[in-house]
């Protein structure tokens, strides 16, 4: 009996509660949609930010290879650096900085280096334009290290480029010396770039030209030597070559009058 008596009380504070959220219900409708509505907005806008941001960095990702945007250099360099600042991703800022500075590098490697007073050297402005990309590209914690490893290279090789030896040995030195690449090929190759500093920075010595200058005597001799004379000799009152004509050359006729018999 007292179980039974239980049940029944269970029951009717079940009923009870269920009337009541009812009744909450009825007199909060309008409260309650616009939550639920605004919830279900919440939860769909999520998805799409994470949804766009996903295809925004897929996109920027194949924009690193794109040709036809690769093709204006200028262009191109001002479009990563927004891909760079606004990427979302730190893999993709290091590697659109990347981008950039082997961009300008190419560059500086076939502008003209001469430079004048109307013309200024652009070289030193795409040195420039590199240098700021592989800072930034050694700055962005990303988990790349072989383009950290790179980039620092290049700066070694930025510095050669300003005549900066000395900041050049640090940087060469520094990529040998990190134990993260260890396992790769960049300290091989800071050290051999290091070794080769000395060399490189001794400045380029040309030998004088050598002038030869004939003597006096020989140009005196090639003035006064007569070609003609050699080849036919020359006497005064006389017509009759002194010497053979030479082989494959031919003299002109001489007209010999003829004599009239006597009494003719």
């Amino acid at each position: 009996m007292k179980t039974t008596r239980r049940q029944e009380l269970r029951t009717n504070e079940l009923s009870q509660q269920i009337d009541q959220i009812g009744e909450y219900v009825k007199r909060n409708a309008l409260m309650l949609t616009v939550v639920v509505v605004v919830g279900a907005g919440v939860v769909a806008g999520g998805f799409w930010f994470v949804k766009g941001r996903q295809s925004r960095i897929m996109g920027n990702w194949a924009a690193l290879n794109d040709s036809e945007l690769l093709s204006d250099p200028s262009a191109a360099i001002e479009h990563l650096r927004g891909i760079a600042a606004d990427a979302g991703d730190p893999n993709l800022a290091s590697a659109a900085w990347m981008k950039i500075g082997d961009l300008a590098m190419a560059e500086f490697v076939s502008a003209d280096s001469g430079a004048g007073p109307e013309k200024p050297d652009v070289r030193k402005d795409w040195n420039a334009i590199a240098q700021e990309a592989y800072e930034h590209a050694i700055g962005v914690p990303s988990k790349n290290l072989v383009a950290e490893a790179q980039a620092m290279m290049m700066l070694g090789v930025i510095a050669e480029n300003n005549e900066d030896f000395s900041e050049a040995r640090q940087w060469y030195e520094k990529i040998a010396a990190d134990a993260r690449f260890a396992q790769t090929p960049f300290p091989d190759q800071a050290r051999h770039r290091a070794a080769g500093l000395d060399l490189r920075s001794r400045p380029v010595v040309f030998a004088p030209p050598v002038v030869t200058v004939p003597s006096p005597d020989a140009s005196a001799e090639s003035a006064s030597a007569d070609p003609v004379a050699a080849l036919i000799g020359q006497t005064d009152g006389d017509s009759t070559p002194t010497s053979a004509p030479a082989d494959g050359m031919s003299l002109p006729g001489v007209a010999v009058p003829t004599s009239q018999p006597a009494g003719g």
